[in-house]
């Protein structure tokens, strides 16, 4: 089991739990918003519950495309402006934890939110999709942050996944990573040539 273990840099607790409780406050805004406005439109359009592998082939579709496009708008903040002015407070965590997922700043919140949305935007779904879709996402977030990878772990079975171990590099870095920018596959950074080396000596 590979565990990260450095710890010299991280942001008080107080501080970290109001940015984490406010970032989720202002997703959830969004999201009710975005939600409420939506669900008689996507009711009418697919009504009734929502087939199992039509709702398989739409999550592959939302991961692949929140995939590439968080790629982009991730790597356009670790430019010196997005770093300095919004991506640097992510990066206070050089040891991610599972608590870093969502700690950031609140621009990075809405920016990096574009992509999870894009998808159902694309293809839409039944709601009960568009809250799975939501509850993966965060899950796999907090996986990528945790520090831990598991031998264990089912998201070894899935190709081209990066893991914990793939972003722990990128946050043991820190605001010199110009690699490793994907948030769950490695295709991207694999196809624009930023994945680097991921296993060091700690």
């Amino acid at each position: 089991m590979w565990i990260s273990v450095h710890t010299d840099k991280l942001p008080s607790s107080a501080r970290a739990s109001v940015q984490v409780v406010f970032n989720y406050r202002c997703k959830s805004n969004c999201k009710q918003r975005v939600c409420h406005a939506s669900v008689c439109y996507l009711d009418e359009l697919v009504p009734g519950g929502p087939a199992d592998v039509e709702a398989a082939a739409q999550l592959l579709v939302y991961f692949l495309v929140e995939d590439y496009l968080g790629y982009w708008l991730h790597r356009l903040l670790h430019t010196a402006w997005g770093y300095d002015r919004i991506h640097r407070v992510h990066h206070e965590y050089a040891a991610p934890i599972g608590y870093a997922a969502p700690y950031a700043h609140w621009a990075e919140v809405l920016i990096l939110g574009v992509p999870a949305f894009a998808g159902p935007a694309m293809v839409p779904c039944h709601m009960t999709t568009f809250w799975l879709w939501f509850v993966l996402r965060h899950v796999e977030a907090v996986d990528t942050h945790s520090g831990f990878t598991f031998p264990f772990s089912p998201t070894k079975l899935i190709p081209f996944y990066g893991g914990a171990e793939y972003h722990d590099y990128h946050h043991y870095v820190g605001r010199q990573s110009q690699s490793n920018f994907a948030s769950v596959f490695t295709f991207c950074d694999y196809i624009y040539g930023t994945d680097k080396v991921h296993t060091y000596i700690l």
